[in-house]
């Protein structure tokens, strides 16, 4: 029998998230609001965050089979399989299912209860030499979707369908540039809550022997389906967020062990104020690979 070519390696570890974020929609901000025609208050949540990355490669196929986390769904257990088909061609396919989401039974209401969302999906991703396709579907489910009830074009479980576009111009060695763009269809039961989304990007990368940098900058405008129904009014949204995040393997020399820390900070402005938001998000985090 000829011997077996497979590898397997895992990473696991964990992370410390300190989020300050003004957004009327999220529930770790407060429950009680004003008046629902002021902008949102910030609030501030530390959240740990769990780093778990097992891989399984079959070398003689090309084949390499993944689960655990992934800084592309933030707070998703992933599980995927890709295929490198030859120096130029790759091809990956995975599913997620996010750990904790939830929202507002009614967003709207000056004393707010919160409500289970299920938020699941699978992202298929081609790629050639340098030039990356994907597509994303995500799947929400609200428990009790309380406003959806009081008005049907505000029903907020249903669906977002993503494709992407991107291509990465190495400078050299160390350096690349990577510009894309996003077109995102939000298909939702309520008209007022589905969207079109559209998103131009340009990344940066720096790689040098054990450190890894990636830096972001975008800006997205997203247009609503209908008028919505409380404020007479068809939301349009336009939102700029710019990240880095570092990773460092080996630091301080201990072998086998990676170290990173990142920022993300993004600004919405809204036709309708309530929506208007702004975040920024912070993290460290640590851990060994096997």
């Amino acid at each position: 029998m000829p011997a077996y070519s497979g590898e397997l390696s895992a990473k696991a570890g964990g992370a410390v998230v300190v989020i300050n974020r003004a957004d009327n929609l999220w529930t770790g901000g407060k429950p009680q609001i004003q008046s629902i025609y002021e902008r949102p208050k910030a609030a501030t949540k530390i959240l740990p965050f769990p780093i778990l990355d097992i891989r399984h490669i079959d070398n003689a196929s090309g084949t390499e089979y993944f689960f655990g986390t992934s800084k592309d769904e933030p707070g998703s257990l992933t599980l995927g399989r890709g295929k490198d088909f030859d120096n130029d061609t790759y091809l990956e396919i995975y599913g997620f299912y996010s750990l904790k989401e939830s929202g507002w039974k009614n967003p709207y209401a000056l004393n707010r209860e919160t409500t289970d969302i299920r938020e699941y999906g699978a992202k298929f991703i081609f790629e050639y030499k340098n030039l990356s396709l994907s597509y994303k579907i995500t799947q929400t489910d609200f428990k009790n979707d309380d406003i959806g009830a009081l008005f049907s074009e505000l029903k907020r479980s249903g669906r977002a369908h993503t494709a992407g576009l991107s291509y990465q111009q190495m400078i050299n060695k160390t350096y690349g540039v990577t510009p894309g763009m996003v077109y995102e269809k939000g298909a939702y039961d309520g008209k007022s809550s589905s969207y079109e989304r559209y998103e131009a990007f340009l990344g940066f990368d720096y790689m040098k022997q054990d450190i890894f940098l990636n830096a972001k900058i975008s800006a997205k405008i997203s247009e609503f389906a209908k008028t919505h129904p409380l404020y007479q009014q068809t939301r349009e949204d336009k939102t700029y967020e710019g990240s880095a995040i570092a990773t460092f393997l080996n630091p301080l020399g201990m072998k086998n062990y990676f170290a990173t820390a990142g920022a993300i900070a993004s600004k919405t402005g809204s036709t309708i104020k309530f929506f208007d938001s702004r975040s920024v998000i912070t993290f460290c985090g640590a851990g060994y690979k096997f």
